[in-house]
This record gives structure tokens, sequence and C-alpha cells, in this order.
């Protein structure tokens, strides 16, 4: 009753000639309902409060039928979102804490939607039981992180699922806490009046941030240019998520749009590490004799990027000379997936001087069974020089 009292006194302030009506109806019938059932003060005394409760129902009928505006108090949401729940029971295995996280992600979903935001992770916080083993701490966490803000209840509860399989409890869990955490604004999608095509199944950076999820952020790899000349270096490869995070932000747009056109095509495939060709009558040859259409083309640079630092035993491998010094110079464990192979082989030459650096004449060049093919002219130690087939063309 003092809510209501509240709410009319307030509209009452606002637009004192809609609060007059209900008033002077009230009055009326406190004044008059006396004079109709006799100046009795034992009887008036019985009726005159359900009266008077009567009196301001009715009173308020206008606003019932939409006659009269009606207030409600601004709901005013918190900056930032922690929820907690109770689980109706001990949980001794983690991935049987989603049923408990489903709802508060619910309800991270409504306060996000509500904010017009979306979350870049949340943190789940679990709360042992109080009969637990004294090593086993008062409880633990798991964070969550998603390559953009989102909002989306399936896949924060996909991504949930994943990382709580691979979780272990050291003690039976009684309470969850969710928070969340990098809440930024969200643009949201302008609705068309005419109909949009459908949509089904999931977005390519949430299926890579569910597989990542499951074998790990190492395990999904993508490639990314990268800002260097030399065309083994061009391209690098980084998790998939961090992708998305550098899309995301159009840091990744920015770079392709401020790179400068190539002086000459680039080849679709690359060879690691290049090819020495043979030279007969001063022409390369690879499955016959090569014809060079365009170059040269002079890409030198590289010696900013120094090599790391390795122990004795490495270095006294990559010294060496024939094969073994090809295989110690590569820093690279031979017993490896050929995918994991994420930069390129270093050769002896550069073991010997510590950094990258090249100086290489590229041409263009052309037969009948090799195709168009990329191919550069390098200098020796020695003086001379020699031909290297390092790319083809697709």
């Amino acid at each position: 009753m003092l809510a209501l009292l509240h709410r009319d006194l307030l509209l009452a302030a606002r637009r004192p000639a809609d609060a007059l009506g209900p008033l002077v109806f009230f009055a009326l019938v406190a004044c008059l309902f006396p004079l109709a059932i006799g100046p009795d003060p034992a009887l008036l005394a019985v009726l005159g409060p359900g009266v008077i409760w009567v009196a301001a129902l009715l009173a308020m009928l206008d606003q019932a039928y939409g006659l009269r505006p009606e207030a409600h108090r601004w709901e005013v949401l918190p900056e930032d979102f922690h929820a907690r729940i109770e689980l109706p029971g001990r949980v001794d295995h983690a991935p049987a804490l989603l049923l408990g996280a489903r709802p508060l992600l619910m309800r991270l979903c409504g306060w996000l939607a509500a904010r017009h935001a979306g979350a870049t992770g949340v943190t789940l916080h679990w709360v042992h039981d109080s009969m637990r083993a004294k090593d086993a701490g008062d409880g633990g966490s798991l964070t969550i992180r998603t390559a953009e803000p989102i909002r989306a209840l399936e896949h924060f509860c996909r991504l949930m699922a994943e990382h709580l399989a691979k979780t272990k409890l050291l003690a039976p869990v009684g309470e969850l806490r969710l928070e969340a955490i990098g809440v930024q604004a969200l643009t949201e999608d302008s609705a068309s009046l005419l109909p949009d095509t459908v949509r089904t199944g999931e977005t390519l950076y949430l299926t890579l941030e569910r597989i990542a999820a499951r074998l790990g952020p190492e395990r999904v790899m993508q490639p990314a240019p990268g800002d260097d000349h030399r065309l083994e270096w061009m391209t690098r490869w980084q998790p998939a998520t961090d992708g998305q995070r550098a899309g995301a932000s159009g840091t990744g747009r920015r770079r392709l749009a401020a790179r400068p056109a190539p002086s000459m095509p680039e080849p679709g495939f690359l060879l690691e590490p290049p090819l020495r060709l043979a030279l007969r009558e001063h022409r390369p040859h690879y499955q016959g004799a090569l014809t060079l259409l365009v170059g040269p083309d002079r890409i030198e640079g590289g010696w900013w990027d120094r090599l790391p630092a390795r122990a004795p035993a490495d270095a006294a491998a990559g010294t060496g000379t024939g094969a073994g010094a090809g295989a110690g110079a590569g820093a690279r464990d031979q017993t490896a997936p050929p995918f994991t192979a994420l930069v390129p082989q270093d050769d002896a030459a550069m073991v010997a001087v510590g950094h990258r650096n090249v100086v290489r004449d590229y041409w263009i060049a052309v037969n009948d069974n090799a195709g168009v093919v990329a191919i550069f002219r390098q200098q020796l130690d020695d003086g001379g020089s020699a031909w290297f087939l390092h790319g083809v063309y697709a």
C-alpha cells in the first residue's frame, strides 16, 4: 500500500490535473457513505476501513483501463555481473557442474542483453563442501575466454562443457559463482524489412573456439600475414583464437590495407628448404631447362632477425658440414608432425652468422614439365652463385 501511495504521489506531482479526479472521487465516497448508512459510530468503525480501501481501489480503475498514466520504478542494472547458486546436492565430477552453471549463464546473457553488451569471457568459481579433505582447499575456478564479445548462451555452455570435461575436482562442490570478464558494448545489426537468409549452424570462429577448447589452443592454428618481404616469413602461424581477436580489433585489416602490392606475383606454394638447381650451359634446370620470364626482383634484408641463443651442444651440431649441418641448423624436432613446423628452417649459413639475412634475385621461370615456378639466384660464400627453386605457382 505504501508503494502504491508513493507511486500516486509521484504521478500527482508530475501531472496535478490528472490526480484531481481520483482525489475528488475518493473524498466524495468518504463523505457520502456515512450519510447513506447513518451516523452510528459503532457501525462506521466496522465498515469505515473497508469502504476507504474500496474507494481507493475504485479511484485507480482509470489506471487499470489505461486512461491514466502508470509510473514504474526504473530498474538500474549493476555495473558488474556476479551471481551465485547453491547446488541441490554435492557434485563430485566437474562435467556435472554444467547443470548448475547453465542457469547462471542464462542470467548473464539476460544482463548482457539489457546492457546491449557482450562479454569476452566468464569465470566460474566453485566452493568445496564443508566435508572435505584439508589439502583440497576452499574451492577452484575456471576462466573461459572468447575471440570477441558475445552473449550467446549455447556457445558459452559448449565452451564450458569442453573445459569442464578436462577439469578434475579435488573435493565435492556445493556452491557456484559466476562473473563476467571483458564486458563491452555491442553494435546491434539493423533488422531488414525484407526476408533475410536463414543462417544454420554456428559461425567459423565459434567452431574454431570450440575445437580449440577440446584439443588445446596450440593445436588449432591459422596463417596470418607478417610484416616481412622475405617469402618464407610473409606468413606466420598463430593460434586461431589469437587471429580472431586481431580481426575483431581491426589490426589485421589495417595491416593488409597498408601492405604495398608486390613487384612480381608471389608463388602459392613454397619449398622448404629451397631446392638447389643444376646448371647446364649457364641455365638452371628443373625437369628440363627453365626459361626466365620476369625478373630480377631483389629481396635483401633480415639482418634484424636474430637467431635465438642455443646451448653449446646445439651450436656444435649446427656448425657441422654436410647433412649433419642441415639437420642441426633447422633446430627442429624431426619426429614432430609436419603441420607443427610453424617457422621456416634455418640453414647452416644463417646459423653461422647468427641472423636470417638474405640477398636474393628472384625470377619467374617456366618449362613444359614443371610449369611456372619461382627461382632465385644467391651468392655463395666461395664467391660463386647458385640457383634455387623456392616456389610453385598454382
